[in-house]
């Protein structure tokens, strides 16, 4: 985490999902500059918001339709459809990581990247939070990237990715 912080400028953080559809963050890492975005280790929230969830949700074995009541109480800043949180899961599914440019916390992009157990599930990920003009184009690119190598390396032996 503290790596990637620096090299991409974000804060980073590490999550467990923790049941009863919540994640905890477990570990956290600040970029060395004036700036960064606050995140408390301990913290908890919904599963299934931002690019963490789309993450978790791409590896239910239960269809993802079964979420909609759940996902569309959520309190997103930047309320999307749940078709377009449909099109996110189907987006980490497909690349491996996922985007958030906004919607939980308007003008918070959240890049992140599932961590797999040794039996193909995703109980964990690691995210890069920044600002939304901080993460566009190549810069976000370059993130999502080092977020996906280094959650491909955390995961556990002999778990098979999706992508």
């Amino acid at each position: 985490l503290d790596q990637i912080a620096k090299r991409h400028m974000v804060t980073t953080v590490a999550v467990w999902y923790e049941g009863a559809d919540r994640i905890i963050v477990v570990a956290k890492a600040n970029p060395p500059t004036n700036f960064s975005i606050h995140v408390d280790v301990g913290r908890r929230f919904p599963a299934y918001t931002s690019a963490i969830g789309y993450c978790l949700a791409a590896n239910l074995e239960s269809n993802t339709e079964n979420l909609r009541e759940s996902i569309e109480r959520f309190k997103w800043q930047n309320p999307l459809p749940f078709e377009n949180w449909i099109r996110g899961v189907a987006f980490a599914r497909e690349c491996g990581y996922a985007v958030d440019n906004g919607h939980h916390i308007r003008g918070v992009t959240v890049i992140a990247a599932p961590v797999f157990s040794a039996d193909s599930r995703t109980t964990r990920a690691i995210a890069g939070v920044g600002l939304c003009e901080q993460l566009t184009g190549v810069a976000m690119t370059a993130l999502a990237e080092d977020l996906k190598s280094s959650a491909a390396k955390l995961s556990e032996p002999y778990s098979a990715p999706i992508v």
